[in-house]
């Protein structure tokens, strides 16, 4: 059951004090991260597994991304051989996207992938879209064609389409453009 303002941690529902609520500490600001750093809670969040990986999910939430990222590079730096570090990429890779760190992001993908993060349609859509975006066409086409071949949906399969015949004009090859532009509109 899900509870209006109810944190979950690797889909483990944490109990918090909400300290937005009248008979709780109202004149107080709301810290989840205080509240979680709190014994108890800390307890609670092992439950579910990590209690490092917990705080990762509620340092998201405030928006510290200096912060976050350290975060995320000292559990890397610690955790050499833990079954999340696939994961950990991805978050730290999500990160460096919001902090404008697009190179970064792109190794930190490229790594995740290595570590054995699933090269879904949707995470190879968006690492094709980074390397376009920083004018990799070449790469970010065989990633497209990678996409194209795996069978996604369709609208995945359209804007896959799209981003080849986007990228071969990037690059000046007009009659590849025209093929995939042919192999768009079927």
């Amino acid at each position: 059951r899900d509870v209006a303002g109810q944190l979950v941690v690797r889909h483990q529902p944490l109990m918090y004090q909400d300290r937005r609520h009248a008979f709780g500490d109202g004149d107080q600001p709301r810290q989840r991260l205080a509240a979680l750093q709190d014994r108890q809670y800390v307890m609670v969040a092992r439950l579910g597994g990590d209690d490092e990986l917990a705080r990762l999910d509620l340092q998201q939430e405030s928006g510290d991304l200096t912060n976050l990222l350290h975060f995320c590079r000292a559990w890397m730096l610690h955790h050499p051989k833990h079954s999340e570090r696939p994961w950990m990429y991805q978050q730290m890779a999500g990160v460096l996207l919001r902090l404008n760190k697009h190179e970064e992001a792109i190794i930190a993908t490229e790594e995740a992938f290595k570590a054995g993060a699933p090269k879904t349609a949707g995470a190879l859509l968006a690492y094709a879209d980074l390397l376009a975006q920083m004018k990799q066409y070449e790469q970010a086409i065989e990633v497209y064609h990678t996409v194209t071949e795996n069978k996604p949906d369709h609208d995945q399969l359209q804007w896959a389409r799209l981003q080849i015949v986007r990228g071969w004009q990037a690059l000046n090859q007009h009659d590849r453009a025209t093929v995939a532009l042919a192999e768009l509109g079927q």
